[in-house]
């Protein structure tokens, strides 16, 4: 490694300063890499998810400001796959780490686009210059196995969660929740059909959801007891999850999906039922802080929310141990996995 290399941090979303969205995660690895670390970032009015021209852009930039032995760390999203087909295009072999790795098998069974991410991600892991975190240990095995490639290209590095000042304004409008009701919302691989016969199955609990209208049937079912909204503000929609006593999250895929609602909920002290998964498994170890279910149960979905409905000790009882069980994605524990990560990625880059 020669001792002018650096590592280039690239940003994945849109944010009024660099790195505003990570929960001070960058800057602890610019403190553990002094005078090493330089940003690419993407500016905007507000945070928000990039498109895929803008990714494209983003990687692109990330690659011209990185030299032969730099590292170029990949703050998620498309960015990582994009940087290595673009590198292997334009010749420019680089040390490439990504940041959380998903790529959903359905998807890439249904759509040219993500089978096209697949193929590229295979070919990326073949070579001694392409790595990836994952956000729980399953998927280390899980994804090697998917790719035919080895383990040890593979960092595990759990999801960061804090309350940021907007969200800890909601709590203290919340109130007591008299009202008892249930949540879900999100988008990424939501099993909302599934969600919607929860609902049926269930005529005198209330619920309120909040999805895309893109992910929504053009006439989705009329229910009595449910409150359904779509295309919300961020702030609207932690709002409106806020005041639930129960998260809802019925997934359709093993791969990372629904964590940062899920998390979110946890740190607002709401009981969580979902599709147990690996990453969603190391936020819900067992019982003690929340319900998972088989994919697709929507009868156990139904006895666990009626669990906590009924029982005010279980539902108390999960809210504090799954409060407590967050302090292990603070971002000073993340910072130290990733940390390692980069540190080990960086010390291969060859002079």
């Amino acid at each position: 490694m020669n001792s002018s290399s650096k590592i280039v941090f690239v940003q994945s979303y849109a944010a009024p300063k660099a790195m505003a969205a990570d929960n001070g995660i960058y800057q602890q690895v610019c403190s553990k890499f002094p005078n090493k670390v330089f940003p690419v970032g993407f500016y905007g009015p507000i945070v928000r998810s990039l498109s895929t021209k803008e990714a494209l852009k983003q990687a692109y930039k990330g690659i011209r400001k990185c030299k032969k032995n730099d590292l170029l760390f990949l703050w998620g999203g498309d960015l990582p796959i994009f940087s290595f087909f673009l590198t292997s295009m334009m010749g420019r072999k680089r040390m490439i780490l990504g940041q959380n790795l998903i790529l959903h098998k359905k998807l890439v069974e249904e759509r040219w686009t993500q089978r096209f991410r697949y193929y590229i991600y295979k070919r990326a892991f073949r070579t001694d210059r392409f790595y990836m975190t994952v956000n729980s240990e399953p998927l280390v095995d899980y994804y090697a196995d998917w790719f035919g490639c080895s383990k040890d290209k593979f960092f595990v590095v759990n999801d960061s969660m804090e309350l940021n000042d907007t969200d800890k304004k909601i709590l203290s409008e919340r109130g007591k929740r008299d009202d008892f009701y249930v949540f879900c919302g999100g988008k990424e691989m939501r099993d909302i059909d599934g969600f919607f016969k929860v609902v049926e199955m269930m005529p005198d609990i209330k619920f309120k959801a909040v999805f895309r209208q893109s992910d929504l049937a053009s006439t989705p079912p009329r229910l009595p007891n449910l409150e359904l909204f779509h295309d919300t503000t961020r702030e609207e929609f932690y709002r409106i999850m806020a005041g639930a006593s129960v998260c809802c999250l019925p997934l359709k895929s093993t791969s990372p999906c629904g964590l940062s609602v899920a998390q979110k909920a946890m740190l607002m002290r709401i009981n969580i039922v979902s599709t147990d998964t690996p990453s969603m498994r190391t936020l819900i170890p067992n019982d003690e802080y929340g319900y998972l279910v088989p994919m697709y149960d929507y009868k156990g979905i139904v006895e666990s929310i009626k669990k906590i409905h009924d029982d005010a000790s279980i539902r108390n009882s999960q809210r504090e141990q799954s409060l407590e069980h967050m302090k292990m994605f603070s971002s000073d524990n993340i910072a130290k996995q990733l940390i390692t990560a980069i540190d080990y990625c960086y010390k291969k880059i060859k002079e």
